[in-house]
């Protein structure tokens, strides 16, 4: 699948969310929503964030992977942080 410009992907797998596209303020909400829903059934103990497909990313970007450590610290998931730009 082709994205546009400023759109993004979320993908989830068993033990890794990759992140694709265009990490910004009008992409976010949604790719926030399904990685807390991803979390909040996840009973691993560690869970990589693969951001190698990602093109751009602003302020938002970064709230939403705190928002993602912050609820992963909770469970005591380690999230591992591969390929950032």
């Amino acid at each position: 699948m082709s994205l546009g410009v400023g759109e993004a992907k979320i993908d989830l797998f068993p033990n890794k969310i990759s992140l694709t596209g265009f990490l910004m303020f009008d992409t976010v909400l949604s790719i926030y929503q399904s990685g807390l829903d991803y979390l909040a059934q996840y009973t691993l103990p560690e869970l990589e964030i693969d951001l190698s497909q990602v093109e751009k990313s602003d302020s938002s970007g970064l709230s939403m992977l705190l928002g993602w450590m912050r609820v992963a610290k909770q469970k005591n998931i380690h999230l591992h942080f591969t390929h950032v730009p």
